[in-house]
């Protein structure tokens, strides 16, 4: 299969400095580029919103049994609901009702997301898409096992793995 150039990791870079540094890893089939392409400008766009407070860099993006696998490091500057929020933490701590605290977070949760659980959640929705867009040749696929390894394919794609397979 062929793997996305140095070219085409180097659009992403200039593209999106903010988040990819020059030495990120990038071992994936061309066809997810324009999948990747999407979720970094999205990424970039909440961390031009966060004023400063919110901060990604790509560490690796790779394939893994079928799926897109986006490894970033993720950080918030304090603000003050989150120091209010580590300090209610310490004191549910303090009195052993870690109980209320989890509860109370799931609340917040449906209600309100921090930057990094938005970010989170935003990697998580593109890499479960990827398991239906053709690793190959960016066409819709399916992840289906293929010669004793999960593949994201189209049904081009698939046949042609096969015959290279055989020959």
């Amino acid at each position: 299969m062929e793997k996305m150039s140095k070219g085409t990791c180097k659009i992403l870079i200039h593209n999106y400095p903010t988040l990819y540094p020059e030495n990120f890893k990038c071992n994936i089939g061309r066809g997810w580029f324009g999948l990747v392409n999407n979720l970094s400008y999205e990424i970039s766009r909440m961390v031009f919103n966060s004023n400063g407070n919110l901060i990604v860099a790509v560490d690796e993006i790779k394939e893994t049994k079928g799926e897109l696998r986006f490894y970033c490091t993720i950080s918030e500057k304090l603000t003050l609901l989150r120091h209010i929020n580590f300090k209610f933490m310490s004191l549910c701590a303090k009195l052993d009702i870690m109980v209320l605290y989890n509860t109370l977070q799931t609340i917040r949760q449906r209600f309100y997301k921090t930057s990094m659980e938005q970010v989170s959640e935003l990697i998580y929705r593109y890499c479960k898409k990827s398991t239906s867009i053709c690793e190959i040749c960016g066409d819709p696929g399916e992840c289906k096992l293929f010669n004793m390894k999960k593949k994201t394919l189209c049904k081009k794609c698939r046949e042609e793995e096969e015959s290279n397979a055989h020959s």
